[in-house]
């Protein structure tokens, strides 16, 4: 049986969110840091792709 350090598993969790926020930061500073550039039209935020049929 693998047994997992308990410390290991906390340790590789908080790396994780810390990695997220990192990249969460970039995007952030991608956009110009502009909260603006994240207001979707009238759509839900769920609703990410939208495909345009002419």
């Amino acid at each position: 049986m693998i047994t997992i350090n308990k410390k290991f598993l906390v340790s590789v969790s908080l790396a994780f969110m810390f990695l997220g926020l990192v990249v969460g930061l970039i995007g952030f500073a991608m956009s110009g840091y502009s909260v603006q550039s994240y207001h979707l039209d009238e759509r839900r935020w769920y609703q990410l792709v939208s495909f345009y049929t002419e």
